[in-house]
């Protein structure tokens, strides 16, 4: 299970949040984001060491606080605080996991997104096991991932046509 987990969250829990933030209930409106979570959490397993980091995740402070993480969960909502997560782990070579919803044109078509990028070293050694089948992606020259959506998509060109 998890032991440990860091949150980076600066805002309070808002009434329009509750609808998509499933952490957060009406009984926590007002409340930090931050302290929010970590309670719900603690509620669910008390034996996780929740880290709360009540400001915003930047340049300055990104490397500090993921360096002793094991993976990096990005629940962003912004692409460059997406972009500045990527290039940390990329830096520290850790596994970035992330989850998004996306607006698609007059912002009535929402679009769910979920992926897990691995520094390309992880991927190597995924590979050198009997039977693994990783498909090699090149993101910038420095990470690898598989889109296990699509496991028949092995040279990174899907076949998207209909029919």
């Amino acid at each position: 299970g998890v032991g440990n987990m860091g949150i980076v969250e600066f805002d309070v829990v808002d009434e329009s949040n509750l609808q998509r933030q499933i952490i957060h209930g009406q009984s926590t409106v007002g409340m930090s984001k931050m302290e929010s979570a970590r309670r719900r959490i603690h509620d669910i397993n008390p034996f996780v060491n929740v880290t709360g980091y009540e400001f915003a995740l930047d340049s300055s402070n990104a490397l500090e606080i993921f360096k002793d993480y094991d993976v990096i969960v990005d629940g962003t909502d912004n692409f460059p605080t997406r972009y500045l997560v990527n290039d940390a782990c990329v830096l520290l070579g850790k596994p970035n996991v992330y989850g998004s919803i996306s607006i698609r044109g007059t912002g009535q078509c929402f679009l769910g997104q979920a992926r897990a990028v691995l520094p390309l070293s992880l991927s190597r050694a995924a590979a050198t096991r009997p039977g693994a089948e990783l498909r090699r992606r090149r993101c910038a020259g420095r990470v690898a991932w598989r889109d296990w959506r699509n496991p028949g998509d092995r040279d990174g060109q899907a076949d998207h046509r209909s029919g």
